[in-house]
């Protein structure tokens, strides 16, 4: 069995849920309403990419300063929940980590999935009220703005 097999299987004992591998990954809907891919990734070590697709994005200025919010989070080290990224295939924000295989196992990837939806879940709902960022976020860069001297966490 593959790496990526191996992680799956172990996965899907510590969440207590079948998981379907597909050729080219997997793809779990948690609760009913956020779609997690899972694939493997091969970079310049081997290992997992966990995605989630956030909300759709039309181009315009709200874009813009959502991506202004998103690569804020991406610079701060206290961010634990995977970067933000852009697909262009979907035109959604997402929500990603690569898993290296030296850390991966199906704890960690659980507990990953864990943190990972819940900080998901809370830029979806704050995007769809029209707001950039979740307000923590929102608060920091403002505070940033205000001290610019500031050096970065």
């Amino acid at each position: 069995m593959s790496f990526f097999g191996k992680c799956i299987d172990e996965l899907s004992l510590w969440i207590d849920f079948p998981i379907e591998k597909e050729d080219k990954g997997c793809t779990l809907v948690l609760d009913h309403t956020l779609e997690v891919r899972i694939e493997p990734f091969q970079g310049h070590e081997e290992g997992i990419l966990v995605a989630i697709p956030l909300v759709a994005l039309p181009e315009g200025v709200f874009r813009d300063q959502v991506f202004e919010s998103a690569l804020y989070c991406n610079s701060r080290s206290w961010v634990k929940e995977g970067k933000f990224g852009f697909s262009r295939a979907n035109g959604s924000l997402i929500l990603f980590e690569v898993v290296p295989a030296a850390e991966c196992s199906g704890e960690y990837l659980a507990d990953l999935l864990e943190s990972m939806s819940k900080h998901a879940r809370d830029w979806i709902q704050n995007l769809r009220a029209g707001h950039t960022a979740p307000p923590f976020v929102l608060d920091l860069k403002d505070a940033k703005k205000q001290n610019p001297d500031e050096k970065c966490r």
